[in-house]
């Protein structure tokens, strides 16, 4: 079995991925046409990335002179004199009246279509929200029709994780054997959708995820096996709204090509995968995805010297160790309402560290301290942080971040962690206090009056952070997973609201649990008794997007079933 990790590396990276001068000059055309129209667009919200662009997946054209296609919704307000049409109008009229897109505009049924010539054509698709509901507007019908993209994103972003990040590399590879074989007709969200499904939750750390070829090679074999047990073309639902398919645009011939070049394509790969030596599997890579991959390559062996992961440096100077950390992680959804109190007695817990938790700090946050008597952390938190967007988690950078990417943010803070606490039923973890009083500071600047806001318990006079809320599990405590996983998210975001503000925040970072709360004495009891009427798989109350299965529903059924709901 031979993973062929570098010569997935390169091919994507050479020969599939879009190149960074293109990415540039999108990232330059969406800021430009974002701004005409958050200064001139009556009733504009904001803008969110959709599609290819918002997922990560977009791709070299074949020809490099080809243009590409990304899309952006523009978030608007409902207005009660407006049709369906008057919305998509109203964008076109807007940017018609700005010289720089007057002459670049194409009116179509759902969008503005601007054309870069020689780069991409960016759709712009207004987007309104009546009653909780999102729609965008069809001008030709002159009605709303229902969307989530966000919903679809977040879906997207959650199979992403499970697969560390491998599934948006599969996609890209899907996509580029439908453009270069060019012997099937799939829309990109079809595709996508459909590699989506083949990833299940209980893939998370398997082999079956655990590289591209493996990834790739698993979602092939699962899509064929779908496709095979369907030889009449079945209806391919958005999986975060049922009412919309996404094979519209085929018909049974087209689905039956596509059927047949899928089940040839998985036995290509499956072949490649499972060859016995470097040039058998490179041959049939070769064959499925052309003569460019591996090119100057004779394999170096089993992964061509690529089969395990680059490790970062560890050691002395401090920089992180991969026996110390896992894949990154999604933050979890966090509530910052009064501290959880009932009327029955609440223990001191004390958790004392080992010696591999020194020594983890000594060499990963040297600007913290252990005192065993006092069975406290304290000192200097650091950290070289970047959110990303299209895979909605927070990851490691190294000390090379640069300034001009807004979502990375290097950054250190004032912390007092007190390993002998009093855990509250829905809070198992050690207190973690900023002491720097940096927060007020914050608020200060910010015109920020509710604490709650930055995400400490409002009823405290001290700085104590929310790291979100939890049952106990029974599972042993480790420190380095508890900073990396809960504490460092935490003040990510207090330091992303210092530099771009509380509602920049809000927006561009993961949602978080509602905390304006009146009625502090049952206010965190009360709102997770809510939870408890929602479905498994309807969305999380919490605001996440997840389906409550996929998110809280553990934590509110360990409530249940403990007597505190």
């Amino acid at each position: 079995m031979t993973k062929n990790n570098q010569q997935f590396r390169e091919f994507l990276r050479d020969e599939v991925n879009i190149n960074q001068s293109r990415i540039d000059r999108l990232t330059s055309g969406v800021k430009g046409v974002n701004g005409c129209l958050k200064n001139n667009l009556k009733g504009y919200q904001n803008m969110e990335r959709q599609g290819s662009y918002a997922l990560g997946t977009l791709i070299k054209p074949v020809d490099n002179n080809n243009e590409y296609d990304a899309d952006i919704q523009i978030v608007m307000n409902p207005n009660d004199d407006w049709d369906p049409k008057d919305y998509v109008d109203a964008i076109h009229r807007t940017l018609k009246q700005n010289q720089t897109y007057a002459d670049k505009l194409r009116l179509k049924t759902r969008c503005v279509t601007i054309d870069y010539a020689g780069y991409f054509h960016l759709d712009v698709v207004p987007r309104v929200t009546i009653n909780g509901k999102h729609y965008i507007c069809n001008r030709r019908d002159n009605k709303f029709e229902p969307t989530d993209g966000t919903g679809y994103r977040d879906w997207f972003n959650e199979k992403n994780r499970i697969t560390g990040g491998n599934l948006k590399r599969a996609v890209r590879l899907l996509k580029y054997l439908r453009d270069h074989k060019g012997n099937y007709t799939a829309k990109s969200i079809l595709l996508t959708t459909l590699a989506g499904n083949a990833i299940e939750p209980s893939d998370e750390g398997k082999e079956a995820v655990g590289t591209v070829s493996d990834t790739l090679v698993t979602i092939l074999t699962r899509m064929d096996e779908y496709l095979q047990r369907h030889p009449t073309m079945p209806e391919i639902e958005n999986p975060v709204l049922s009412t919309e398919t996404f094979n519209r645009h085929w018909d049974q011939t087209k689905y039956a090509n596509f059927r047949r070049r899928v089940h040839s394509h998985a036995h290509t790969a499956s072949e490649a995968f499972n060859a016995e030596s470097t040039d058998e599997a490179l041959k049939n890579w070769r064959k499925l995805l052309g003569d460019d991959f591996g090119k100057g390559s004779s394999g170096g062996g089993n992964g061509g010297g690529g089969d395990s992961k680059p490790k970062p440096p560890g050691g002395p100077s401090g920089n992180r160790s991969t026996a110390v950390f896992a894949p990154p992680v999604r933050p979890r959804p966090q509530y910052a309402g009064s501290l959880a109190t009932e009327s029955r007695e609440v223990e001191t817990k004390s958790i004392r560290i080992s010696d591999r938790d020194l020594r983890w700090i000594s060499e990963v946050q040297p600007g913290l301290s252990y005192n065993p008597e006092s069975n406290l952390i304290s000192g200097k938190l650091v950290f070289a942080e970047m959110y990303d967007l299209d895979d909605g988690l927070l990851k490691s950078v190294s000390s090379h971040l640069e300034d001009d990417n807004r979502m990375g943010i290097r950054d250190r803070f004032d912390v007092l962690i007190r390993l002998t606490f009093m855990p509250t039923p829905f809070n198992p973890w050690p207190t973690v206090i900023e002491t720097g009083k940096r927060i007020q500071k914050i608020m200060e600047e910010q015109g920020i009056a509710n604490i709650a806001d930055m995400h400490c318990y409002s009823d405290c006079a001290e700085n104590r952070c929310c790291l979100g809320f939890q049952v106990e599990t029974g599972e042993p405590f480790r420190l380095p997973e508890f900073i990396r996983e809960l504490v460092i998210p935490f003040f990510y975001r207090v330091a992303y609201v210092d530099r771009y503000g509380l509602e920049a925040s809000k927006h561009d970072l993961w949602k978080t649990y509602p905390h304006q709360i009146e009625d502090t004495k049952n206010a965190y009891f009360g709102d997770l008794r809510a939870m408890v009427k929602t479905r498994r798989n309807q969305r999380c109350p919490c605001g996440s997007g997840l389906k409550h299965k996929r998110c809280h529903f553990d934590e509110v059924r360990a409530a249940k079933l403990g007597g505190m709901l």
